[in-house]
């Protein structure tokens, strides 16, 4: 499927951000503003993950077994519980692998809370189904990424993990796609992350930068490169927030983003879901 690729056909115009600030979600409106990139992250209510959940989480991350993140090196400490469809060697692979039942246990409540806010806004939230099978996609990780301050690579340049997520992007690279899941066509949806953290080891987490900049590779080259060129970013305007235990947030993973300029010692580690909005069915479908 990937020598089959047209990428003329995939449009991917960046909308202008009305202002590059941190928006809470308070309504309907803040959250399609902040799901469709008109700003570049959004604050989620406190209460859909309470400490008490917090603490119940950290308690059990022990328990969970962790892997490291394919394409990424020695500088860039990004490491993941969960199966995640981009590290997956096929969708098939994805679809019937195990389900981390003790995973599940642990982030239902929050993800519950977090769907049931989505939903009172008059939105239909769903898994996110393979188109020929109907099996559902998964949707709870938990990551934990570390490029601090400071940070050199080898040849000499700053640590970072500047890229993109994307449905279509990651399904390309599969042997056995085909088809996008149900609902979804190319150029149809907005893809954006909620991010709870849970944990920063007392230290400055590093924070997440996103740019006002959309992107979709134009070549067979950019689109099996994991991250992206710096170059593209030049005079692009950016947006910084730092994350704080407590304070669950969302923003658009089209754009270009980053995660850099913590602690060296800080410890953070994010439960995150991927969530695929589609304007015209008025739907959300949650993925990871």
């Amino acid at each position: 499927m990937i020598m089959d690729t047209d990428f003329s056909r995939i449009t991917r115009k960046t909308p202008k951000w009305e202002d590059a600030l941190t928006k809470p979600i308070l309504s309907i409106k803040d959250f399609i503003d902040v799901a469709t990139a008109k700003y570049p992250v959004g604050l989620l209510p406190k209460s859909i993950i309470p400490l008490s959940d917090i603490a119940r989480v950290k308690n059990l991350l022990p328990n969970l077994k962790r892997e490291k993140y394919k394409n990424t090196d020695e500088t860039e400490n990004v490491k993941v519980t969960g199966k995640t469809f981009v590290d997956s060697i096929s969708i098939s692979d994805y679809l019937n692998s195990p389900v981390d039942y003790l995973l599940e246990s642990i982030l239902s409540i929050p993800f519950k809370n977090l769907t049931n806010l989505f939903r009172s806004f008059g939105i239909d939230v769903e898994a996110l189904k393979d188109y020929t099978t109907n099996i559902p996609y998964k949707s709870k990780v938990i990551r934990i990424i570390s490029v601090p301050t400071g940070c050199k690579k080898d040849d000499g340049n700053d640590c970072n993990v500047f890229h993109f997520d994307c449905i279509l992007r990651d399904s390309l690279l599969k042997p056995d796609f085909i088809h996008l899941p149900k609902g979804l066509e190319i150029n149809n949806y907005h893809q954006f992350s909620v991010c709870f953290p849970i944990e920063n080891g007392f230290y400055a987490p590093d924070n997440l930068e996103v740019f006002e900049k959309r992107y979709f590779p134009r070549t067979m080259e950019e689109l099996t490169n994991w991250r992206v060129s710096r170059n593209i970013l030049e005079g692009v305007k950016k947006h910084i927030h730092t994350p704080k235990v407590g304070e669950p947030y969302m923003f658009n993973t089209q754009n270009v983003h980053n995660v850099a300029g913590g602690h060296p010692f800080s410890n953070r580690i994010n439960f995150s879901v991927f969530f695929i909005y589609v304007p015209t069915l008025n739907k959300l479908f949650y993925y990871n």
